[in-house]
C-alpha cells in the first residue's frame, strides 16, 4: 500500500530535491526548533548544503513544516 503523500512531500516532488540547491522551510508556529535552529511562519530559505542527509530526512518527516525545495538562484 502506497503511504499518504504529505504537503511538503508534493513539493519536493514537483520540485525535484535532486536538483534543489536551496530549501525553504516554514513552520505552523515561529521558534519551532528542528535540526538545530528555529524555524518561523513565514520561512526562510537555507543553501541545501547546510543540512546533512539524516537533518533533510528528520525535516521532510516532521509534520509541523513545511518544505519546498527550490533550484538555481534564491534572490
Amino acid at each position: 500500500m502506497a503511504r499518504k503523500a504529505k504537503k511538503h512531500d508534493t513539493d519536493q516532488d514537483a520540485g525535484g530535491a535532486a536538483d534543489a540547491t536551496h530549501v525553504r522551510i516554514s513552520a505552523q508556529r515561529d521558534g519551532y526548533r528542528r535540526a538545530g535552529m528555529a524555524h518561523s511562519k513565514v520561512g526562510a530559505v537555507h543553501p541545501i548544503d547546510s543540512f546533512t542527509p539524516d537533518q533533510l530526512a528528520m525535516l521532510r518527516g516532521d509534520p509541523r513544516l513545511t518544505l519546498q525545495f527550490v533550484a538555481g538562484d534564491t534572490d
